[in-house]
C-alpha cells in the first residue's frame, strides 16, 4: 500500500460521514477535471519519504513524508467546513498494528490549514498541509 492509496483510504472507506456524503468519492491526485461537481479534495505530494532515524533494536526506519490537501467548493464556508472536518479526521492517527499491507502510521500530524488564492474560478480553496510518519513492518 502506498501512502497515497492509504491516504485515500483514509478520506473514503475509513471517514466519517460527515466526509463521505459531502465528498461522495470526488477525492482527485495532481489534475481535477474541469466542469467537476464540488467541494472536491486533490491530494499532492510535496516531499517524498525520508528516513528519520533507525532503531537498531527493530531494525526498522521511521520515514516522514508531507502532503497537501487541497478542497475546492463553491462556497468560502463549504471549503472551510470540508477542511476542518478532514483535518479533525486525520490529525493524530495512530495505527501501529501490523496489517496486510505492511505499513504502520506512527502519526499524522496536521501542520496548517489555509484559505488558498484565487486563480481566476469561482471556486473557493483552503489547503491542508500534513505529515506522515510511518515505517515498512
Amino acid at each position: 500500500m502506498t501512502l497515497e492509496e492509504f491516504l485515500l483510504q483514509r478520506l473514503t472507506t475509513d471517514a466519517p460521514a460527515a466526509i463521505t456524503n459531502v465528498l461522495s468519492g470526488r477525492i482527485r491526485f495532481g489534475i481535477i477535471e474541469k466542469g467537476c461537481d464540488y467541494p472536491v479534495v486533490r491530494i499532492t505530494s510535496i516531499r517524498s519519504p525520508a528516513s528519520q532515524r533507525t532503531s537498531k533494536a527493530k531494525q526498522h526506519t521511521t520515514k516522514s513524508a508531507t502532503f497537501q490537501l487541497d478542497v475546492f467548493a463553491e462556497s468560502y464556508l463549504s471549503a472551510l467546513q470540508v477542511a476542518q472536518n478532514i483535518a479533525n479526521h486525520l490529525d493524530g492517527h495512530q495505527d501501529h498494528a501490523d496489517n496486510e499491507e505492511n505499513i504502520a502510521i506512527q502519526l499524522i500530524e496536521v501542520t496548517d490549514i489555509k484559505p488558498g488564492y484565487g486563480n481566476g474560478t469561482e471556486t473557493h480553496q483552503h489547503s491542508i498541509d500534513l505529515t506522515i510518519l510511518y515505517r515498512r513492518a
